[in-house]
C-alpha cells in the first residue's frame, strides 16, 4: 500500500489530516478486520520548485526548510495517532535510481529529449502504442473524462488539465508542481511531462548532474522511481495491491506515475486499487491559502481561537479523528462549525458513556452475591454482539468509517439506557458490552484504553500543552475549593437556595471544565472524566450528552415548568415544562417520555414540599 506523501514547503494543514488519518484508518481495517500483514509506505517530496521558491523569500537553505517541515509533519502524524510508514523514502535519497528509470525510458522509446532545453519527457503516444494488446491501461485511464473529454480536442483538454493542476499553488492536498515542464516547441504532445528539468543556470546545491545536463528530476519521476523501490522490497516487479491520495492526485499525477509503470508490469495491473480520498471544503470553498480559509493542523489542534473560522474551536487529537472518520474517505467534506460541534457532543456521548461504566463498576460491592441475569442484561449483550457484526460490515462496505461511527453512538446510547434502566444494572455485564465498543473503536485508533483515549495520549485523546491525564495542578485545585467553598458558605448563611446550586452550577459547567474535568449529572450521582481544558471565557455551547436530571437534594427550589428547559438535549416542551422532542428535532418515544414524566413527579413532590415549609 502507497500514499503519496508530502511535499514539504510549509506546515501541514487539514487536508492531509483528513487524508492521513483516513488511510491510517483504512490501513488499521485490512489489518484488524481483514487480517492482512500491511506493508505501508510513503514518500517524502524534499525537492521542488515551490521548496526552492519559499527557501528564496525566507533566506533559508533548501534543505533546512525542507527537514523543518519533514519533521513537523511527523510529529503532526504522532500526534493524530497515524501510525508511522513502513518506509517513507525521500527523494533526494533517490536521484541515481531516478536518472537510470529515465535512461532505461528512453532506451525503451518511452521518452525523449527536448529539442530547446534538453529536457526528457514521457511520451504518452508511444505508451499508448506499448499497450495496444491492453487498451484498458491506455493514457488517461484514471480519468477517461478529463484525460480526452467526449467531442474535445484531446490535445487541447489535457494541456488544460495538466496547466490547472501544475500551475496552482495550491493544487491538491500535498502541493507541487513541474513548472518548468511546459516550454514552447519542447514537447510532442501537450500531454507529454516532463521526466529531468535541465536547468543549467542553477545553483550547484539545487541541480545533479545526469547524461543530460544538470538538473532536477520531474515530479511524477520521483514518485514512479519512489513507489517501485519501495513496492520492490515486497514484489520484484514494484506492483502495488493500493495506491492513495487526495482527489486533486488523480490526474495528472496519478496518470503519470501509472503510465511510467505500467510498461513493466505487461498484462497485469501496476496497482490493483487506486483510492482518493475527496475534496475539503471550508465555507463552501475548497480549502486555500489565498481564500484565508487554510488551516494547519497545529491551529486546529493548538488554537489560538483567532486563527480558526468562526463557530471553531480547538479540538483534541481523538475529536480530530472522530471529525474526519465520520465522513466517508472517498467523500466531499464540508468542514463547518455545525460539524465541529457535532463531533464535540459525539466525543462527550463516549467519553460520558466509559465513565459511567467505570462508576458503576467502583460502585459495585465486590462481596455482594452477583444475582442471574435479567432479561435486560441478555438484551444488552446480544445488542453488543449485532454491533459487532454490524459495525465490522460497514468497515468491510468500501470502508464506510461514518456509518461505523453511527453504530458506535447508537450503541453507547443502548449502555447508557442500560445504566439508567430502572432494575438496577449489572456492572458486568455493562463492562463487557462496553469491551466490544472499546474493541470497536479501536480499530480506528481510538480509544484502544480504559480511558477511551488515543494509544499513547492522555485519558481524553489530548495533545495540547497540558496532558489531560496529568490533571490539573495542585494549586489550581485548591483555588478552585477555596472559592467554592466560600460561595457555599455565603449562601448557606443567607439560606439564598438559588445562590448555593448556581455556585454548584458555576463548578460544573465553568470552573472544572476549565482544569480539565468534565462533571455530568445523573439522578442519583454524577460522573466525571477528563477533558481538554476549556476556557472559562468561551461560550460555546456545553457539550454535556445529559441533561441535568432533578437533584436528589431534599430542597428542590427550581419550579417543576423549568427543571427540563436549560437542558441542550431538548427543542420542545408541553405546557408542563416536559419535553416532547431531542436536541435533532425527533420526537422522543413513549419511553422516553415515561422516564421524564416520572421524574418531574418526583420533582413536583420536592418542590412542593418545599413550598409547605416556605409558608409554615
Amino acid at each position: 500500500m502507497y500514499v503519496c506523501g508530502p511535499t514539504v514547503y510549509d506546515a501541514a494543514h487539514l487536508g492531509h489530516a483528513r487524508t492521513y488519518v483516513q488511510f491510517d484508518a483504512i490501513r488499521r481495517i485490512l489489518r484488524e478486520v481483514y487480517g492482512w500483514q500491511v506493508a505501508f509506505f510513503m514518500n517524502i517530496t524534499d525537492v521542488d520548485d515551490k521548496i526552492l521558491e519559499r527557501a528564496r523569500t525566507s533566506g533559508t537553505p533548501w534543505r533546512d526548510l525542507a527537514q523543518k517541515h519533514e519533521s513537523t509533519f511527523f510529529r503532526d502524524m504522532r500526534r493524530l495517532g497515524v501510525q508511522p510508514p513502513t518506509l517513507a523514502p525521500r527523494a533526494t535519497e533517490s536521484i541515481e535510481p531516478m536518472i537510470a528509470h529515465i535512461e532505461d525510458l528512453v532506451a525503451q522509446d518511452l521518452a525523449y529529449v527536448g529539442t530547446n532545453t534538453g529536457s526528457v519527457y514521457f511520451s504518452t503516444a508511444d505508451f499508448d502504442k506499448s499497450v495496444e494488446q491492453h487498451p484498458q491501461f491506455r493514457y488517461g485511464a484514471l480519468d477517461p473524462s478529463r484525460a480526452a473529454p467526449t467531442g474535445v480536442d484531446s490535445a487541447a483538454a489535457s494541456a488544460a488539465a495538466v496547466a490547472a493542476v501544475e500551475s496552482d499553488p495550491d493544487a491538491g492536498p500535498f502541493g507541487s508542481s513541474d513548472l518548468a515542464s511546459g516550454v514552447s516547441g519542447e514537447k510532442r504532445s501537450a500531454k507529454d511531462f516532463a521526466l529531468w528539468k535541465c536547468i543549467p543556470d542553477a545553483p550547484a546545491d539545487e541541480s545533479w548532474d545526469s547524461p543530460w545536463g544538470p538538473g532536477r528530476p520531474g515530479w511524477h519521476a520521483e514518485c514512479a522511481v519512489m513507489i517501485k523501490h519501495t513496492a520492490g522490497t515486497i514484489r520484484q516487479d514494484g506492483r502495488l495491491d493500493i495506491h492513495g491520495g487526495g482527489i486533486d492526485l488523480r490526474f495528472p499525477h496519478h496518470e503519470n506515475e501509472r503510465a511510467q509503470s505500467q510498461t513493466c508490469c505487461g498484462p497485469d495491473p501496476w496497482t490493483s486499487h487506486f483510492l482518493h480520498t475527496g475534496h475539503l471544503h471550508i465555507a463552501g470553498r475548497k480549502m486555500s491559502k489565498s481564500l484565508k480559509n487554510f488551516i494547519t493542523i497545529g491551529e486546529l489542534l493548538d488554537g489560538p481561537v483567532e486563527a480558526l473560522p468562526p463557530g471553531f474551536q480547538p479540538l483534541t487529537a481523538r475529536q480530530m479523528r472522530l471529525l474526519f472518520l465520520n465522513v466517508r474517505y472517498n467523500a466531499p467534506m464540508e468542514l463547518t462549525a455545525e460539524a465541529v460541534q457535532s463531533t464535540l457532543k459525539l466525543d462527550a456521548r463516549l467519553e460520558d458513556t466509559f465513565a459511567r461504566v467505570r462508576l458503576a463498576a467502583e460502585a459495585q460491592d465486590a462481596l455482594a452475591p452477583s444475582r442471574s441475569w435479567a432479561q435486560h442484561d441478555t438484551q444488552l449483550l446480544a445488542e453488543a454482539d449485532r454491533f459487532q457484526h454490524a459495525f465490522r460490515a460497514a468497515l468491510r462496505s468500501d470502508f464506510d468509517t461514518a456509518s461505523g461511527l453511527r453504530l458506535a453512538h447508537e450503541f453507547a446510547a443502548s449502555i447508557h439506557a442500560y445504566l439508567s434502566g430502572e432494575t438496577a444494572p449489572q456492572p458486568n455485564v455493562a463492562q463487557q458490552a462496553l469491551q466490544e465498543l472499546r474493541s470497536a473503536l479501536s480499530i480506528l485508533g481510538i480509544g484502544a484504553s480504559d480511558n477511551y483515549a488515543l494509544p499513547g495520549y492522555g485519558a481524553s485523546g489530548s495533545s495540547r500543552g497540558q496532558d489531560v491525564a496529568s490533571g490539573p495542578s495542585s494549586e489550581e485545585l485548591t483555588n478552585a475549593l477555596v472559592d467554592f467553598r466560600s460561595a457555599i458558605r455565603e449562601a448557606a448563611q443567607g439560606k439564598d437556595f438559588p445562590a448555593l446550586f448556581a455556585a454548584c452550577d458555576q463548578l460544573r459547567d465553568v470552573v472544572l471544565p476549565s482544569l480539565g474535568v468534565r462533571l455530568v449529572d445523573h439522578e442519583k450521582a454524577s460522573t466525571w472524566s477528563p477533558c481538554a481544558p476549556v476556557s472559562p471565557s468561551s461560550t460555546e455551547p456545553s457539550s454535556q450528552p445529559s441533561p441535568s436530571p432533578p437533584r436528589d437534594e431534599p430542597e428542590a427550589p427550581v419550579a417543576p415548568q423549568e427543571l427540563f428547559r436549560g437542558s441542550p438535549d431538548y427543542s420542545d416542551f408541553d405546557a408542563d415544562g416536559v419535553p416532547t422532542h431531542g436536541a435533532n428535532g425527533e420526537e422522543l418515544s413513549k419511553n422516553a417520555r415515561k422516564k421524564l414524566l416520572k421524574r418531574m413527579k418526583i420533582h413536583t413532590d420536592k418542590y412542593e414540599r418545599w413550598l409547605a415549609r416556605q409558608k409554615s
